[in-house]
């Protein structure tokens, strides 16, 4: 209707038409600085001008929601959200490290499926190597969240010694909440491999209750 609407307007003019489109961005594409939920505490660490950060690249950026609720619940935000990065653990080559999600807002609000996540260096930090992947060891569920209720989800990180690659040196860990496009910056120290570039992170999907 709107294109009839419109050649109705300009009928006295030469028709022409153009169209553009910019393809969604991907879990590997940087469109912006990571920022950190204004809830947050902010994350001291040196000032490494994205340039020398080895292996470096813009921050990835999730895409919108692509699932509904299965109860129809809005989606927790970032800014609902304190994340903490709980005690981790240490097996066999890797390193476990339990993420809680604790919604400080004032309304209920959903989790449902996996935070994305990626090693990070600089200021502002950048993604360091591939994203992380997804453990697909059951069906995700609709997590409810009270206010003053915690989900957690767990992040596996291989240690990038177990392989024979170019290695960089992370600070931090950007983790985006499920279905949300601003990641939260948790300290993380770690080394990425960058070349050839081999994913050393993989999450779990959100849990109900805190990890520890």
């Amino acid at each position: 209707m709107r294109l009839i609407a419109a050649a109705a307007l300009v009928a006295a003019l030469p028709m022409a038409a153009c169209e553009s489109s910019s393809p969604a961005p991907s879990a590997s594409m940087i469109t912006r600085p990571a920022v950190a939920a204004t809830t947050h505490t902010p994350i001291p660490g040196p000032s490494v001008p994205a340039a020398s950060v080895p292996g470096a690249t813009t921050p990835a950026t999730n895409g919108p929601p692509t699932e509904t609720p299965p109860l129809g619940a809005p989606y927790c935000a970032a800014t609902d959200l304190v994340l903490s990065l709980e005690s981790a653990s240490a097996a066999a080559g890797s390193i476990y490290a339990p993420v809680d999600f604790t919604n400080i807002g004032a309304r209920t609000c959903t989790l449902f499926g996996y935070p994305e996540v990626s090693l990070a260096a600089g200021d502002p930090p950048l993604s360091i190597g591939p994203g992380g992947e997804q453990i697909t060891d059951g069906e995700p569920r609709q997590v409810i969240l009270g206010p003053g209720a915690v989900a957690h989800a767990t992040v596996r990180y291989t240690q990038a010694g177990n392989y024979d690659c170019e290695r960089a040196p992370a600070e931090y860990l950007l983790v985006y909440p499920p279905n949300q496009t601003v990641p939260v910056t948790l300290p993380f120290d770690a080394d990425a491999c960058v070349q050839p570039p081999i994913a050393l992170l993989h999450a779990e999907y959100v849990k109900p209750g805190a990890a520890n």
